[in-house]
C-alpha cells in the first residue's frame, strides 16, 4: 500500500505544468471518535496541501495534516492518575470535486493516506513521574468531507477520517489489538497561487 501512494504522489508531480498549482495551509479544530472512547478529546491540525486544478471542477493533490499536540485521555488506573496521549499524523492524497457558483465554490473531498504516530503514556505515582512511549502500526485510512472555497483562497471544510489502527507492543507476537481511531475536523484555510 506505501508503494500505491507514493505512485499515486509520483503521477502527480507528472501531470502536465499547465495545471493550476495550488499551496493549501491550514489549521482548525479536530476531536475524537474513537472506538469505545468513554468521553472525547481534542486536538489541533496543522497542515500543508499542494493540489493540481486538472480540470476546471476537480483538483487532486498530497497533503501533510499532524494533530497537535495529540489527542489526550485522562485516567485513573489503581489511584494513579494518567494522560494518555494518541499521536495520529496524515500523508495522504485527495481530490476535490467543485461545483462553481458566483461568489463561493462548494466542494466534495475525499482521500486515502497512511496515519502514523504513537502513543505516550505520562503520570506519577509516589512523587516519581513515569513516562511511556509505545509504538502503533501505521494504516491506511480514508477521509471524506465537503467544504466551501471562496474567490479571495480562504476555505473551510469538515473532514471525518475512517481509520484502523493497532499497538504492535500488546502481544507477544507483536501483533496488537486493532482498534478504531476515526476523528472529525472542521478545518480553516488559505489557498496560494502559484
Amino acid at each position: 500500500m506505501k508503494k500505491a501512494i507514493f505512485l499515486v504522489f509520483a503521477l502527480l508531480l507528472t501531470l502536465p505544468v499547465a495545471a493550476q498549482v495550488n499551496l493549501n495551509v491550514f489549521t482548525g479544530y479536530s476531536l475524537s471518535a474513537f472506538e469505545d472512547q468513554e468521553e472525547a478529546a481534542s486536538a489541533i491540525p496543522l497542515g500543508v496541501a499542494v493540489g493540481y486544478k486538472v480540470m476546471p471542477q476537480l483538483e487532486v493533490g498530497g497533503e501533510v495534516n499532524l494533530a497537535l499536540p495529540g489527542y489526550a485521555f485522562e485516567s485513573t488506573i489503581y489511584g494513579v492518575d494518567f494522560t494518555t496521549t494518541f499521536h495520529q499524523n496524515l500523508f495522504g492524497v485527495y481530490g476535490r470535486y467543485y461545483l462553481p457558483l458566483q461568489t463561493v465554490s462548494p466542494f466534495l473531498k475525499a482521500g486515502v493516506g497512511l496515519y502514523t504516530g504513537n502513543i505516550t503514556m505520562e503520570g506519577e505515582f509516589m512523587g516519581e513521574k513515569m513516562d511511556e512511549e509505545l509504538d502503533m502500526d501505521s494504516a491506511v485510512g480514508f477521509n471524506f468531507g465537503a467544504g466551501v472555497m471562496l474567490k479571495k483562497g480562504f476555505y473551510g471544510e469538515f473532514n471525518y477520517t475512517i481509520v484502523n489502527r493497532a499497538s504492535s507492543e500488546d502481544d507477544e507476537d507483536g501483533s496488537g489489538e486493532s482498534f478504531g481511531a476515526n476523528t472529525w475536523a472542521i478545518q480553516l484555510g488559505y489557498r496560494f497561487k502559484l
